[in-house]
């Protein structure tokens, strides 16, 4: 199935599932046509290891092996909003993508190359009811 997809670096995508970051920060706004769609999450190859040890040093228990490199989850994003008061995950100065629902995909891992910006993924396996 063919869908669109958006490169996320390690561990914000294990934010997102398992933190409770509700939102992804970029320095451009959300594309209206990707609002209320469903929207593949890949993990880019790249470890963001600043990121892993402060989330850390803020009480997170993020696990020692994050998958890289392919399709990780699903989700919906609703708007975006710059310097919105989104709390504790928002940066300031950038556009906050919001989620209204987001789930990892408890399916085979989908390993594949990632791109700047959005893209189009062929994702070979049935997807949660949310995202059809």
């Amino acid at each position: 199935m063919l869908m669109p997809a958006i490169s996320v670096r390690q561990p914000w995508p294990w934010a997102m599932f398992y933190a409770g970051k509700g939102i992804e920060n970029r320095s451009w706004p959300l594309p209206l046509k990707y609002v209320g769609v469903p929207v593949l999450l890949h993990a880019s190859k790249r470890l963001d290891a600043v990121a892993v040890k402060q989330l850390i040093a803020d009480g997170f228990n993020v696990p020692p092996s994050l998958p890289l490199g392919g399709i990780v989850g699903i989700t919906v994003f609703t708007g975006s909003t710059l310097n919105g008061g989104c709390g504790f995950w928002a940066q300031p100065d950038f556009h906050h993508w919001l989620m209204d629902a987001k789930r990892t995909l408890e399916l085979p891992f989908f390993p594949c190359n990632g791109r700047l910006g959005f893209f189009m993924a062929d994702y070979p396996y049935t997807l949660p009811e949310f995202a059809k």
